[in-house]
């Protein structure tokens, strides 16, 4: 009887072992399951409006309060990077700098004829002292001059075309003025504001194509940065995307649609 008994416990003890392990791979099953239903989700498309902007532009404005000799022409005009864009008239720090210059050149041999006095003994190492001392202010003089000189010459900082002419030759226009505003058309970026829910998968080296009304063209476009900030209001948040495929006729301030192929879900 007691044999009997043990049997039983037995085979019932090594029943509910049987049964644990099944009952913990069921419960993992899920889990296991569960990361690739996103994959099995079906594409889909979604559509955003977006505006064309260069990534480089300036507004020029006047350094100096001279007349002017040299404008750009018209708007639209294209120039290529260290190109003259405007020219003041600047004859006077022009005879200034020369004027500086031969004043260097005259502190120079006055030092070089007191240090060879020097040598012999017939001055003193305070005579020396003093005519370096006028060399070196002679060449500070002609540096300032210089730097006014460079502020009447201004050249393209970049490859581009003129946007905005403010401006025309012979005149004097105030400091600070406007002058012309330039853009580069070889790099040009997309702002898209889209819904925050996208943050689950729009991320930075996202492709997607870009349709733009003007033109008629499609382009390719790569997410390089998204907004760390939601607006609260809307629920939307900014994307920028460079243009990878920029054309002549791709211009900023054209708008068109972007369209971001996704997974549901």
């Amino acid at each position: 009887m007691t044999d009997l008994r043990i049997m039983i416990v037995g085979a019932a003890l090594a029943a509910a072992l049987a049964i644990v392990p099944t009952a913990a791979a069921n419960a993992a099953e899920p889990a296991a399951t569960a990361a690739p239903v996103r994959a099995q989700m079906p594409m889909i498309a979604e559509r955003v409006r977006g505006v064309v902007r260069a990534v480089e532009e300036a507004v020029i404005s006047a350094p100096v309060q001279k007349r002017l000799k040299v404008v750009p022409a018209r708007v639209g005009q294209r120039f290529t990077v260290g190109q003259t864009l405007i020219e003041f008239d600047c004859a006077e720090e022009v005879a200034a700098r020369r004027a500086a210059e031969a004043s260097h050149r005259a502190k120079q041999l006055i030092l070089k004829n007191k240090r060879r006095l020097r040598a012999l003994r017939a001055a003193g190492a305070h005579d020396v002292s003093l005519a370096r001392a006028e060399t070196d202010r002679a060449r500070a003089e002609i540096d300032v001059i210089a730097a006014r000189v460079s502020a009447c010459l201004i050249t393209a900082p970049f490859d581009g075309r003129v946007s905005g002419l403010f401006v025309k030759a012979h005149e004097t226009p105030a400091p600070h003025a406007k002058l012309i505003s330039i853009v580069s058309l070889r790099r040009l970026d997309l702002k898209i504001i889209v819904p925050s829910r996208w943050v689950r998968w729009i991320k930075r080296g996202y492709r997607f194509a870009f349709h733009v009304d003007d033109t008629g063209r499609a382009y390719n476009a790569e997410v390089v940065s998204v907004s760390g900030r939601v607006d609260p209001i809307s629920q939307t948040i900014e994307v920028i995307a460079d243009v990878t495929n920029v054309d002549a006729l791709l211009l900023p301030g054209m708008s068109g649609e972007a369209v971001f192929r996704h997974r549901a879900g």
